[in-house]
This record gives C-alpha cells, sequence and structure tokens, in this order.
C-alpha cells in the first residue's frame, strides 16, 4: 500500500511547473554540449587519414572497403589483424565505407557524433543518479571538451574508443535503471528508524522527482538483461570495459548507495535513491557474476588475439621493474595531463624509469590517497571518483605491455571521467546550501558565500580553456605530417614519430627530407625493423642500391616476418634483374600476409613473364578482390580474361564486367581502359559495342597518347569490324607491361 503523502492541488500545479522547467534547462545543457563540440571538433570532417593505424583499419583493408557484405561479416567475427578482437568495431568501419567509400571526412563524422552521443550519455545518467544538474554538466563538459580527449575522437582508427564508451555509458544507465527497480521501497514511517532524513513535504523539487520515479512501472530483470546485452556489445568493440563490473559496484556505493556505511545524502537534492533498501554487499558481488564471467572470457579472447598479433612485448625486452614503474608514473602523468593538458603527442615512447625511491614514493602517495579517500565518508563522490579512474586504467597501464608506447591519450577516455567526478562532486559538497550556511559563524558565512561564487568563475575559466586548448590540438590530426611535426617538437627520443614523419613526406616527393627522419628514428631506437625497411626504401628511390641492400638485411635480421620487408625487397631485387629472387621474396610476404594485394600484382607480372597464366590470373584475382577499385589490376586481368591464346583461360563475360568498372574508375576518359574494354566485348561476341569503345579509344590515344597507342589499337579495331576477336602472340611478355 502507498503510504506516501498525496499532492494536493496547489502542490500539483508546483511540481507540474518545475518538471517543464527541469526538461527545458536539461535540454539548454545538453545543446550547449553539443555546440562546444561541433565548434572545436567540425573542423575534422575535412581532414585526411593519417598514416597510423588508419591503413590497417580502413585504407588499405579490403574486408572494410566492401562495406557490409555476409562475408565481411564473417570476417569480422575472426579477425585478430591489429592483434584484437572488436568485431563491432570493424563493423562500424565498414558501414562508413556503404555510407561515404573512401572520404575520410565520413568516417571522421561518425566518430564526431559518437562524442556528442557520449556526452549527452554521460550528462543524463549523472543528472539521473545524482539530481544534480549542474555538476552533471560541468562533469560531462569537461569530457566532452577535454583536450586529452582529442585523439580518440579525431583518430578514425580509434574508432573502438567512442563506440565502446556508448555502450559502456549505455551499460550504466540501464544498470541503474535496474538498481532503481531492484530494491524493495521503505515506507516513509520505516524511514527514520532506519537513519535517513525522511523526503521534505512542501519542495516541489523533490516532490516532483519523487513522484516521477515512483510512477515508474519496474521491470528490474529486463533492466538486467539489458545491460549484459550492453556489455557485450561494448567488449565486441574495445576489451578495455573489462572494469566495467568494478565500475558498477562503485555505483552501488555513490550515488546509487545500495550498500550500507557511504553515509546519509541531504534529501533536498530530490534523489530519492535513499529511500530503497540497501543491499549487502554478498548479494551486489552476485550480482556481478555474469558480468565478471563476460569479462574473463573478454581477458581470455583479447590475451589470445594479442598473443598470436605478435602485439605483447616480452618480459626480457621490457622487464617487470620497469612496467611496474611506469604504471605507477603514468597514473600521475595522466593527472597531470588532465590538469594541465599540454605537450599532448599521438604516441608518447618509453624512458627509462626504475624502482627509484623517487617511484617509491609516488607509490606510496597514491596508495595514501586511496586511504583519504575511502576515509571520507562524508565525501563518496571522492572515493568513487578516483576508484573509478585507477581502477579503469588498470587493463592499458603498461602491466601487460601492448605495443611500443608508454602511456597514451586515448587511454583516458574513459577513465577520466572519475577524476572528474572526483573533482566537480567533491568541489560541490564543500560548497554547501545556503540553508546549512545560516547556523554557521559568520567568519564561516562569509568564507563559503564567497567559494559559492568563486567557484562558477573558476570552472568557466577551466571549460573556456579546455574548449581552446582543444581547438588547437584537434588542427595537429588534419594530416600525417603536422600529426607528426607536432610529435616530434613536444616529445624526446620519439623514435615512432619520426618515423612515420618520414613517410609522409616520402609520399609528397621529399625523399631526402624523409631519409633523414628515418634516420633519426633508427638513431633513437636502433633495433627497429620498420625504420630500417624505411631507409633501405627511400634508398632506393634515391637509387642508392648498395645502402638499399644493407638495411634491408638488417631489417630482415631484426624481423623476419615483416612482409613489409619482404615485398619492398622483392621490388628492389625485380628492378635490378633478380625475377628468381624477387619472387621468393613476394612468396614469402604473401606466406606472412595473404592479403597483400600489391604482391599478389607483382608477383602476377612476374608470372605472367614465365607464360604460367593460370596461376598469374588467380593472383590477379586476389588482387582486385582485395583492392576493387585498383584501375591497373582490373584492367590486367580484363585483359588476359580477353586475349588469351588458349581457350581454357578465356572468360569473355567476366572481362567485359572487370573492364566495365575499370572504364568507370577513369570516367570514360582512358584509352588504355577503353581499348581493354573493347577486346573484351570483342571476345564476349558483341562486335557493335567493341566497335564503339574502340573508336573512342583510338581518338582519346591520338590525343594525348604515344602515336604506336593509338596505331595497335586502330589495327585491333579492324579486326573487330571482320568478327575477329583479338588474340596475344604465342609469347606473352608484352602483357607484363602496366597496361
Amino acid at each position: 500500500m502507498r503510504t506516501s503523502r498525496p499532492l494536493g492541488p496547489s502542490a500539483s500545479i508546483g511540481v507540474n511547473r518545475w518538471l517543464f522547467w527541469d526538461r527545458w534547462a536539461s535540454l539548454a545543457y545538453g545543446l550547449l554540449l553539443a555546440a562546444g563540440i561541433l565548434a572545436v571538433y567540425w573542423p575534422v570532417t575535412g581532414f585526411d587519414f593519417v598514416n597510423l593505424d588508419d591503413q590497417l583499419y580502413v585504407t588499405e583493408n579490403a574486408h572494410i572497403h566492401a562495406g557490409i557484405t555476409w562475408a565481411g561479416l564473417k570476417w569480422a567475427l575472426r579477425a585478430r589483424e591489429t592483434a584484437n578482437w572488436h568485431p563491432l568495431t570493424w563493423v562500424s568501419h565498414m558501414l562508413d565505407c556503404q555510407m561515404y567509400g573512401p572520404r575520410a571526412g565520413g568516417h571522421h563524422t561518425t566518430s564526431l557524433l559518437l562524442h556528442v552521443a557520449n556526452s549527452w550519455l554521460l550528462f543524463a545518467l549523472l543528472l539521473r543518479l545524482t539530481g544534480e544538474r549542474e555538476r552533471s554538466f560541468v562533469v560531462a563538459a569537461l569530457f566532452a571538451w577535454h583536450p586529452l580527449h582529442v585523439e580518440s575522437v579525431a583518430w578514425i582508427a580509434e574508432r573502438k574508443d567512442v563506440l565502446s564508451a556508448c555502450f559502456f555509458l549505455a551499460t550504466l544507465w540501464a544498470y541503474g535503471s535496474y538498481a532503481r527497480n531492484a530494491e524493495r521501497r521503505v515506507p516513509r514511517g520505516a524511514e527514520k528508524s532506519e537513519g535517513r532524513s525522511p523526503k521534505p513535504e512542501g519542495n516541489p523539487k523533490a516532490e516532483a522527482r519523487s513522484a516521477d520515479v515512483e510512477g515508474r512501472s519496474g521491470k528490474p530483470w529486463f533492466w538486467y538483461v539489458l545491460a549484459l546485452g550492453l556489455f557485450v556489445l561494448g567488449l565486441m568493440s574495445k576489451p578495455m570495459l573489462v572494469t566495467l563490473p568494478f565500475v558498477l559496484l562503485l555505483l552501488d556505493y555513490w550515488p546509487l548507495r545500495r550498500s550500507g556505511g557511504c553515509g546519509v545524502r541531504n534529501a533536498e537534492s530530490g534523489n530519492d535513491q535513499g529511500r530503497f533498501r540497501r543491499a549487502g554487499w554478498g548479494r551486489l558481488l552476485l550480482e556481478k557474476a555474469p558480468f565478471l564471467l563476460l569479462a574473463a572470457l573478454s581477458c581470455g579472447v583479447t590475451l589470445w588475439a594479442q598473443g598470436r598479433g605478435g602485439a605483447i612485448t616480452a618480459m626480457r625486452d621490457l622487464p617487470a621493474s620497469y612496467r611496474i614503474a611506469n604504471a605507477i608514473l603514468s597514473y600521475y602523468r595522466y593527472i597531470g595531463k588532465t590538469l594541465w593538458p599540454t605537450h599532448l603527442a599521438a604516441f608518447y615512447p618509453h624512458g627509462l624509469p626504475a624502482l627509484t625511491w623517487e617511484v617509491w614514493l609516488a607509490g606510496a602517495a597514491l596508495l595514501a590517497f586511496s586511504a583519504v579517500a575511502l576515509r571520507l565518508r562524508k565525501f563518496p563522490c571522492v572515493a568513487v571518483g578516483w576508484f573509478w579512474y585507477v581502477g579503469m586504467l588498470v587493463p592499458v597501464i603498461g602491466l601487460v605491455q601492448v605495443g611500443g608506447q608508454a602511456m597514451a591519450d586515448r587511454y583516458s577516455y574513459l577513465p577520466s571521467i572519475g577524476l572528474f567526478i572526483a573533482g566537480v562532486f567533491g568541489l560541490g559538497e564543500l560548497v554547501r546550501p545556503e540553508s546549512k550556511r545560516a547556523r554557521e559563524p559568520k567568519d564561516l558565512q562569509k568564507a563559503a558565500l564567497a567559494r559559492t561564487l568563486a567557484l562558477p568563475v573558476v570552472t568557466g575559466l577551466a571549460l573556456a580553456g579546455c574548449l581552446a586548448v582543444t581547438q588547437r590540438q584537434v588542427g595537429y590530426w588534419r594530416n600525417s605530417e603536422a600529426l607528426f611535426r607536432h610529435a616530434v617538437a613536444v616529445t624526446q627520443r620519439n623514435f615512432a614519430a619520426y618515423n612515420n614523419l618520414g613517410n609522409a613526406l616520402f609520399l609528397q616527393g621529399k625523399k631526402e627530407e624523409a631519409l633523414g627522419c628515418f634516420r633519426e628514428a633508427v638513431r633513437w631506437m636502433p633495433n627497429y625493423p620498420d625504420a630500417h625497411c624505411s631507409i633501405a626504401i627511400a634508398c632506393g628511390a634515391l637509387k642508392r642500391s648498395a645502402d638499399a641492400r644493407a638495411e634491408f638485411k638488417i631489417a630482415l635480421q631484426q624481423n623476419p616476418k615483416l612482409a613489409r620487408t619482404h615485398y619492398y625487397l622483392a621490388n628492389e631485387l625485380l628492378a635490378e634483374g633478380e625475377a628468381a629472387a624477387a619472387e621468393e621474396h613476394y612468396r614469402t610476404a604473401l606466406a606472412l600476409k595473404p592479403d597483400h594485394a600489391e604482391a599478389h600484382y607483382e608477383l602476377a607480372l612476374l608470372l605472367l613473364a614465365r607464360n604460367e597464366v593460370e596461376e598469374a590470373s588467380r593472383h590477379y584475382r586476389e588482387a582486385v578482390r582485395l583492392r576493387p577499385d585498383w584501375l591497373e589490376a582490373l584492367n590486367n586481368l580484363s585483359w588476359l580474361l580477353a586475349t588469351q591464346p588458349e581457350a581454357r583461360f578465356r572468360d569473355g563475360k567476366e572481362a567485359v564486367e572487370l573492364a566495365a568498372r575499370a572504364v568507370a574508375l577513369t570516367r570514360t576518359n582512358n584509352a588504355g581502359a577503353l581499348d581493354t574494354l573493347a577486346a573484351a566485348l570483342a571476345e564476349a561476341g558483341r562486335f557493335p559495342q567493341a566497335l564503339d569503345a574502340a573508336r573512342t579509344a583510338v581518338r582519346l590515344a591520338r590525343a594525348s597518347g604515344p602515336a604506336q597507342l593509338a596505331e595497335e589499337i586502330e589495327a585491333r579495331r579492324q579486326g573487330y569490324e571482320r568478327r575477329q576477336p583479338f588474340r596475344e602472340p604465342a609469347k606473352p611478355e608484352a602483357t607484363t607491361t602496366n597496361r
């Protein structure tokens, strides 16, 4: 039986009026969050891909380019290309390619919108659980506008961050709904006996929240199952969410207050969570058992994928003492960059910390602060925020070292929410309501009033500073050169940044400057096979064959399983006329990386030169499958299928289909592609169309191509007039040229 006092007519009017304005105020805050994000992040919609894993996730990934297909979905469930298992992240990139194609701006837009959604979810979640709109907005604004989060939003390959965060926050929302409905409500008369203040009567804000909550129909099992499902989706986006069960226990302590011993909340906030019966820790832990099981399974799959992918650094390379020291110092570095976000970089190289007395002192300080947070029973938000931060960083703090970085801005995307909660809600509790100041001496009242007035000013300045620094930081992600020039400027000994900067410069034709960057990378990291391979490629492009051979040798000695090294060494060998040795390295590259489209293409050319048509066509097909928009591969495979002397190698229908795709890619403005289409149409018996295509090809060749090409196409056109398909001569060396 409901025992709460019914609302009278005048009270109902006050409640409805308050609810109306409360919802509009919350909507205004939400719009302000989105406006701030769009103001500083909108330029990313015009940015390029960068050469930091974007090629693995999008630009050079044929499974992603194909968009949503059954084959692609099956691949996503099995893929461990980036030494991780995150099928939902792969699917999100496929959807982007389906919608936007290869345009980087569309991919950036999706990440930007996900960040907006995450900020809204965080604001709505904190508002619902705490009833504190202003504090919830400040936490969400810090999350939305902080420069430390630029990497997660502006880096396309880090889609897994913003996508997993969306499911993480949605899981917390569903769990909060479960908790609100799971506990039996305490009758009003029993509130005093349990040591809680009764809900104040005559307060429209409090009564409105209570009426709104009490009117909900409770189906806790639905919300619990929904939370589990969202958690699974989050783990399928990024396995870092394995700490979520720990966060749920923190929320049980505060603000859900489902456990004892966390202090009594002032009922003036309007949060009626105190009216639920508290559960014991045993029951709360039992509730988390399915979440813990899912987290354990995710850990197992992730360690397997990272181990098979070679991403886990061995203990001999980074000993335990170094890892512990780096982990302790990284906790402080993340806090430092949160409070004063300067010198942010896309890659932070390892330094040389050891278990010195400074590290021991830093570790003792971490333990001391944790103990103090637990002792602040009147401020449970501080303990929850601090342990949220500490706990969520555990999977990426470096005890199990994955990758070559000492720390990364992206790792703070979700953990930093804990720091924001501890700071904002903790300071908010220090500035107490006016009703409490009246009972204090006048000097304390003045001090409290000063704090009350100063806090909004400081908060406004902090948020404005975040927007300004974030806008500047976003600009560094416009392209690879800008990103890594900034990285080498604000860090020291940054071998990875020098290597990536060199790659960006090399693609621009600045070969000498690129070579200097590669040598700088090797200077700071001698055992860096990628950089040695890059030096070899640059030397080859600069016609320094001896230097190139020497660097390739070093790269293979350091890592013989690097497919990139074998591929470029094969190119160098082929340029020097060593076809047999080149073929061996092409085949090794394909054994190490079966989806290496360029290796398939080059090997097909080699095989065709030896008249091994069947195997050549197989490698051409693989190149086309992996890169469906590769003009040269489409054109060469179509020519092979249309003109081979032996009938068993010809297929006119497929040749027409491939040639038509090649012509479409050139916008019907390439003589060679139209010549191939004409040959394919003739093989298919469609001679009138073949004649039309050949005439257009002759006209284009005469206008812009060499005279010999026009004469060759004209000779083939005359054969089509006699209804004779074109056939390559018995020795097919000519087909090895890039048509």
